[in-house]
């Protein structure tokens, strides 16, 4: 997962942010839900297939984790919300980035927790 993160998800947020600073600059709340929505149920979906296949659980890869993903993402929208809105609008881009992955690392621990509870 350190080399996923460190390789496909760096590159793909910080693309990410650039686009949404381009995009939007003066709008707080729409930078909050476009950062709100690369995370969506789809990543989620994705990160977790990434855990499963990597820990050797390849196995139980299912049409089933689109549903877990989707509930992972609704349980979290609080704290999304909140972190994104903060990450994208009190932060300067430099910072953006680390402040992402740090906040993205703390959900990836939710994430992989609630593949566990919400697929039992």
């Amino acid at each position: 997962m350190l080399a996923i993160g460190a390789s496909l998800y760096a590159w793909e947020v910080g693309r990410y942010f650039r686009w949404i600073d381009e995009r939007c600059p003066n709008r707080p709340w729409l930078r909050a839900g476009m950062a709100m929505g690369y995370f969506n149920p789809l990543w989620i979906s994705r990160h977790m297939a990434f855990i499963l296949i990597l820990s050797g659980r390849g196995a139980e890869l299912s049409w089933g984790l689109l549903l877990v993903g989707l509930k992972s993402f609704l349980g979290a929208v609080p704290a999304s919300v909140a972190g994104n809105y903060l990450i994208q609008n009190r932060l300067r881009f430099e910072w953006r980035f680390a402040a992402s992955a740090t906040f993205s690392g703390l959900m990836a621990v939710y994430y992989a927790l609630s593949e566990l509870w919400l697929r039992r």
